[in-house]
């Protein structure tokens, strides 16, 4: 815990707690385990800053800059991996996985240990960002907690963890591994006094590992893949990529699609007509510029669109006799759209003398079979006769839609029934044209119009579930005794019956046997016990025997009541989608990436300051501190 002390007593001992932070934050080096056969080790310095990441530490940083120099702690972070394979194919699966461990400047550590300062690391956390045609963008790790004396001459060693895992590559492209950052606390003993130490460290200039090129066959190709030139600080250096670098792959060029993808962490880099610019910063260093370029995609490399398909399924109790089931007809819906009438039915005297609909009354769901009053559905009881829909009047009826329209839709007959081949039991819509490969709104059934009527059958289905729910109440409250051990009785009739090898109908018979038995023999137990100077039986016992031995049986019967009673009227026409619509994907570009890097030699003069008498003028400005900062 962070102890007060008056700010006298922090500036002259906050000097050997940073020491020692600096000592130990800056060992962001990233070493990887054995590599795997055919991949080529990596090692990369990789400049890390240590800053404060609350403002109490920022604070305590801040006043050890008069004792050290600086308010950060810079590190050189020795990044390496052996086990990540140069080259990939796309879709393959790599294990991107390293151990990070580190160390830090030894003039700090030196310092540290001369003023006799204890660490204790811990809450470390790393991440490593996956940057190109990657499955994955991040992996996170966390270290493990360590106490560090500093030795003078000794460097410190922090074990960061291990991080990554397996990732698949999703396209042409470099795959490149990062360091991201770390974060930890350090807490420091030094003299009696304690501090909290909560820093975040991040990669300056370049932050690459190591890298996979991942390339379609097909695609362009950079030679090399990293282009290496050197230039004098502040200076300006060109590469012509597309007559000196790049070549086409099995595609002509686009010459147009080059482009930066990832820009330097220092210097300007620009393309101009396929040049590339690069103005180098006064700092030495590496800096890496990342570029793509596609070549003309191939014809046949997209993906077609599906074309969406519908059905509507015929009932398959639709009668022609004079009291059988059939329906007289029905409309569809798309969208907010609705069709008119496809009729399924015909007058004995005919079209001509009959047209439908009788007496020109177009039928609706409100006039069709009214609760409360004679509908139109008593003109179509007699003298009418079913007959079977064509795929010609699905179709028009849909194509005089306005949100379907002529020639968008073929619609065919469908044969599923095995037993009667030559019978239609349903229609297959498909959207072509002007609805071809795009989802589109489901077609559904809007008004149906049936002899019996459907809304009697709505009614009456009303009706036997308000009963069975009155009769079966609610299974709210304490259990009754004898539905309990009826329960019981029915159950092990049932397992006994599954045990002889009876069947599954067989053995329910048995256990609603079973139950019954029991419940009848409990309550006449009871009844005996009452005429005999007994307690009475209780209404919660003739009600558990009610249950058992009488409304069970009744609910039981329900689905068997309900079923016959759909069984005399038509069932509805079924639409359903069997093959979704889907848009095209176009054949993409084939691209390729590659990096220039560029090697700033040195670092630029600064102009004079100086006085011809040798004086130094007086100079208004503001102090700069020193950063570092990842190249991608």
């Amino acid at each position: 815990m962070l102890q007060r002390i008056s700010r006298q007593t922090r500036r002259r001992k906050t000097g050997g707690v940073l020491l020692a932070t600096t000592a130990l934050v800056s060992t962001v080096l990233v070493s990887a385990t054995a590599g795997v056969s055919g991949a080529e080790p990596v090692s990369t310095k990789v400049p890390v800053v240590c800053v404060g990441a609350d403002a109490k530490t920022q604070e305590t940083l801040n006043l050890a800059k008069a004792l050290i120099g600086t308010d950060k702690i810079y590190v050189d972070v020795n990044a390496s991996a052996a086990d990540i394979p140069t080259t990939a194919g796309i879709d393959d699966e790599i294990n991107a996985q390293f151990k990070w461990a580190g160390t830090m400047d030894q003039g700090l550590i030196d310092k540290a240990a001369g003023l006799g300062l204890a660490l204790k690391i811990s809450n470390i956390k790393s991440s490593m960002s996956v940057r190109g045609p990657s499955s994955v963008d991040a992996f996170q790790a966390t270290g493990t907690d360590s106490t560090i004396a500093p030795v003078a001459g000794q460097p410190a060693a922090l074990n960061l963890g291990t991080i990554g895992g397996p990732l698949t590559t999703t396209g042409g492209g470099i795959v490149t591994y990062r360091v991201a950052g770390v974060t930890l606390t350090a807490a420091l003993s030094f003299s009696g006094q304690n501090f909290v130490l909560n820093l975040t460290c991040s990669p300056t200039g370049s932050n690459l590992i190591a890298k996979t090129s991942v390339k379609d066959p097909n695609a362009p190709t950079f030679n090399p893949e990293v282009y290496k030139v050197n230039v004098a600080a502040g200076g300006t250096v060109s590469v012509d990529l597309l007559n000196d670098v790049i070549k086409a792959g099995k595609t002509p060029l686009m010459a147009d699609s080059l482009k930066i993808v990832e820009s330097p962490s220092a210097g300007t880099a620009t393309l101009t007509d396929g040049v590339l610019t690069f103005t180098a910063p006064t700092a030495a260093g590496t800096y890496s510029t990342t570029v793509e370029i596609c070549g003309e995609p191939n014809a046949d490399s997209g993906i077609p669109g599906v074309n969406e398909v519908q059905k509507l399924q015929l009932g398959d109790n639709w009668s022609d006799g004079l009291l059988g089931p059939r329906p007289v007809g029905f409309t569809l819906k798309v969208g907010d759209k609705e069709t008119d009438v496809i009729w399924t039915a015909q007058h004995i005297l005919g079209p001509v003398l009959m047209p439908l609909p009788l007496n020109g009354v177009k039928p609706t769901s409100e006039n069709w079979a009214p609760a409360d009053s004679a509908g139109l559905v008593n003109d179509y009881l007699f003298g009418i006769n079913y007959v079977a829909p064509t795929a010609g009047q699905v179709r028009s009826a849909l194509e005089a839609l306005p949100n379907i329209g002529a020639g968008n839709i073929e619609v065919t007959d469908l044969h599923e029934n095995e037993a009667n081949p030559g019978a239609v039991t349903g229609f297959a819509i498909k959207f072509v044209n002007d609805l071809a490969e795009q989802d589109v709104p489901q077609v559904e059934l809007d008004d149906w119009f049936s002899v019996p009527p459907q809304e009697v059958l709505d009614r009456i289905g009303e009706a036997v579930a308000g009963i069975a729910g009155n009769i079966g109440g609610d299974d709210e409250g304490p259990a009754n005794p004898i539905v309990t051990a009826a329960d019981a009785a029915r159950q092990a009739a049932h397992d006994a019956a599954i045990a002889n090898g009876k069947s599954e109908d067989e053995a329910k018979a048995a256990g609603d046997e079973a139950a019954r038995n029991k419940a009848n023999e409990i309550l006449g137990n009871r009844i005996l016990e009452s005429v005999t100077g007994g307690p009475a039986v209780s209404d919660e016992e003739w009600s558990g025997w009610a249950e058992v031995v009488i409304i069970n049986p009744i609910m039981d019967s329900v689905p068997a009541i309900i079923a016959w009673i759909n069984s005399l009227f038509p069932k509805k026409v079924i639409l359903s989608t069997t093959v979704a619509g889907e848009a095209p994907i176009p054949p993409e570009p084939l691209c390729s990436q590659g990096i220039i890097d560029v090697t700033v030699e040195g670092a630029a003069a600064l102009p004079s300051t100086e006085t011809p008498n040798g004086n130094q003028p007086a100079v208004e400005g503001k102090n700069e501190d020193r950063g570092i900062t990842f190249t991608g």
